[in-house]
């Protein structure tokens, strides 16, 4: 009663942060769009933010994905890696981020995929630019060299010009 939706859930979060695993069931009653909507403001899910297992478990019950990615393409198990979450939440996150892949079919094998999903979409997206600025630049300059050459090939012997070199100087 008197709640807007955004602090309701700013609550969510703060009670799956915090592993209040009561008063995360309190404020959602398992109600998976409640779940969903308490994102925070770089799109990391409850299961981005909780590194409570007992937590976990109950957002997996409800349903919320475990494949979901953040704005910078991380996945919950991602973050948990990185934050040196224990092993019983990692093994969780894995299997149920493995179950998901598997019932979509996603080849576990997959370098390409595995290298995607590390990088994440806003880094791929920042990688592909940079092999296309480089690939540019390289064509740009092979293209002006060859005509550099060329251009100096026309105007004849140009090294004596630039270089006097007198064969009775011992240079070394």
């Amino acid at each position: 009663p008197g709640h807007s939706e955004a602090g309701d859930a700013e609550r969510i979060r703060r009670a799956a942060v915090a592993g209040n695993l009561a008063a995360l069931r309190r404020l959602t009653g398992g109600r998976l769009e409640a779940l969903r909507q308490a994102t925070d403001s770089h799109g990391n899910s409850l299961l981005h933010c909780s590194g409570h297992l007992d937590v976990i478990d109950y957002l997996l019950d409800c349903g919320l994905p475990p494949t979901a990615v953040n704005c910078f393409g991380d996945r919950p198990i991602d973050l948990a890696r990185r934050k040196g979450l224990p092993d019983e939440v990692l093994d969780r996150l894995n299997k149920a981020t493995a179950a998901v892949d598997d019932s979509a079919g996603v080849s576990g094998g997959s370098e390409w995929r595995r290298f995607g999903a590390t990088l994440g979409p806003v880094r791929l997206v920042f990688l592909a630019a940079l092999l296309l600025l480089l690939s540019g630049l390289t064509a740009f300059l092979l293209t002006n060299s060859s005509e550099s050459l060329t251009q100096l090939e026309d105007q004849g012997d140009f090294a004596d010009e630039l270089l006097p070199f007198d064969a009775d100087v011992d240079y070394l």
